[in-house]
Parts: structure tokens; sequence; C-alpha cells
């Protein structure tokens, strides 16, 4: 048999808790990206945003990690055939749906009278550096796994792991910790870099350290641990919570740039969190698994262009959405597009979807 026969039939592995997390931060985006935070008294919003919604991505990317890394400890012989797998499992839908957000966020921009010039210059900065359509998580998994590959290949991830924990804190002064650079020298490095290429969440400065501390937990910790163990696994995921909390209130004093959704605690707490999820023994039934993972991937890939639809609506009529309202209806027509096309398997939508 080739070698590439073999690697198509790499399994998934499936962690039921994983599958839970995954719709529930799914969920999370969405009420994100619909500015739903904003509609909350006093500083709710600001803690249901920091504390539970900005937790979705860096989980997503660590995950996703860990299922690679799953498949790079049982088939060490075919590491390059599973990195371009799943290179190119996202290479796809990345595609498609980049191209359905730029011709929506395109049309948004002409009803909002914005040059033909300026569009197009936006337009090509997504496609290099930032994606529309929160596409660039999808953008770092890819540059992220391709970065950690020639570490893997080399049995060298320890060391790739402080290569990109260093870029990481890059990262961080471009987005919470900008403070630190603020009135010195560095400061129009940082501006400039942040004007050319939007933001460092990317698959650099942000997706190979935490894909690449998913496969670390892959292959270090496959067995869960003693019932004391894993009791202190959720001491320690209680303390590493208390401390990032800590910090966004700390941070949220000083200047930002970006979203400011970057963190120095990110670097143990989301690891520690993926570890507690990985070692839940919840058990669900493989139908359910299986929906809650698709509906995830669909409701994502979906709810970016169902928002541009709707924004498009509000510029057209002049009436604004509540910003609920705005979630729940974005939910509501990217789940019936799910149940549609699971429902009757139509391709290529199928293979875009899950």
């Amino acid at each position: 048999m080739k070698e590439t026969d073999r690697s198509s039939q790499i399994k998934k592995p499936a962690i039921a808790s994983f599958d839970i997390a995954k719709i529930f931060f799914a969920v999370c985006i969405v009420a994100l990206h619909s500015d739903v935070c904003d509609s909350l008294p006093g500083t709710m919003g600001f803690w249901l945003e920091k504390g539970i919604l900005r937790l979705a991505v860096p989980v997503f990317f660590v995950m996703s990690g860990v299922l690679l890394g799953e498949k790079l400890v049982n088939h060490p012989e075919q590491r390059k055939n599973i990195i371009r797998r799943y290179c190119m499992r996202l290479l796809y839908p990345l595609i498609v749906f980049e191209a359905v957000n730029i011709f929506l966020v395109t049309a948004n921009s002409l009803a909002g009278g914005e040059s033909v010039l300026y569009i197009g210059a936006r337009i090509l900065r997504s496609v290099i550096a930032y994606p529309y359509g929160a596409l660039w998580y999808i953008q770092a998994c890819i540059v992220g796994a391709l970065a950690l590959y020639p570490f893997i290949k080399r049995n060298r991830l320890r060391e790739g792991m402080v290569f990109f924990g260093g870029l990481y804190l890059f990262g961080l002064v471009c987005n919470s910790y900008y403070f630190c650079v603020e009135g010195s020298l560095l400061q129009p490095v940082i501006d400039g870099y942040l004007k050319l290429f939007v933001s460092p969440r990317n698959g650099l400065f942000v997706g190979a350290f935490f894909l690449g501390g998913g496969v670390e937990i892959a292959v270090h910790f496959t067995k869960a641990p003693s019932g004391v163990w894993k009791k202190r696994g959720k001491g320690l995921l209680l303390v590493s919570y208390i401390v990032y909390l800590t910090e966004v209130y700390l941070v949220s004093l000083r200047t930002f740039a970006d979203d400011g959704s970057l963190y120095l605690s990110f670097l143990f707490f989301i690891p520690i969190l993926v570890m507690n999820l990985y070692w839940c023994d919840k058990r669900i039934s493989d139908s359910l698994a299986v929906a809650f993972r698709n509906y995830s991937v669909g409701i994502y890939f979906l709810h970016q262009p169902i928002l541009e639809m709707i924004q498009l609506y509000e510029k057209i009529r002049g009436n604004m959405v509540p910003n609920v309202v705005t979630c729940a209806v974005t939910l509501t027509m990217a789940a019936a597009i799910c149940f549609v096309v699971y429902k009757y398997k139509k391709e290529p939508f199928v293979t875009l979807l899950k």
C-alpha cells in the first residue's frame, strides 16, 4: 500500500469533551462577533468577553494541536503526509469562505461609500495578512503547522516551543502589552507592523505556539492521571484561571493595540484548560459527538457571512438590529444551513462544513 493510501486511513481521534467544548466555544465566537457584550450593563460585558468568550480561539488552537499530535504519535512514519493533509483540509474552506467574505465585505464597503481603491487595498491586505470572516484562525493553523514541521521532523518540538514562545511575546507587545513600547523607540516599529499586517494574530506569532502546545499534550499526557492528580489538575486550572483574570484586570488599565485579546497567562492557562478537557471522562453518544463536531465547524465558517449580510441589511434599510437579535439570527441561520447540508449530504457543501 502506498504511503498516501495509508495516511488516508488515519481516523480523527474522538474526544467527547473536545466535541462539547467545540460547540460551546463556536457559540461563544458568534456572541463575540455579534457584540453581545456591548448590550450588557456595567462591567458584565467586559468580564463575559474576557472571562469566557475570548478563550475560544486559543482553546481551539490547542485542541486542534492535540488531535494533530495524536495522529503524529500513532503514525510517526507518516508525519509529512499528516501535516500535508491537515493543511490541505483547511486550505479548501479557507479559499472558498475568504472569497465569499471578500464579496460581502466589498458590498458593505460600497454601500458605506468607501472608494474602490481603498477597498482594493484592504482586500489585498486581507488575503496576505489577515483574512476577512474571522478566518485568521484557519490561516494561522496552516502556517503554524508548516512552521512546526521542521521541529517535529527532527524530534525537537520543545526547542520549537521555546522559539515560538518568543514570537508570541512579540505578539503580546502588538496586542495587550502595547503599553510596554508606548513612547519608546520601538513604538513606530510596532505601529508600522500593525498598519501593514493588521494584527499579530497569525500562524507565526500565535498559531504555532498553541498548536505545538497541543501536540506536546498528545505526546506527553496521553494517559489520564490518577484520581489524586486529576484533582490537582483541576486545582491548578482554578489557580491559573484566577491568575488570568487578575492579568486581564491589570492590563485593562493600560494602553493596548489590536483587539487586546492576547495574554501572558495564556502560555500556561490554555494548555492546562485543554489538558483537563483531555482527561475528562465525559461520555456522550457517537452521533451526538459527531453532530457537535460538525455543527461547530459549520457555525464557525458560516457566522461571519451571515453577520455581513445583516450589516448590509442595516445599511440598506437604515435600521439597526439589536446585538442579541443579531446573535440569535446568526446562530439559527447557520444551524439551519448545517442541518440541511448534513441531512442531504450534498457536495461540495458537506466537505466545506465538516
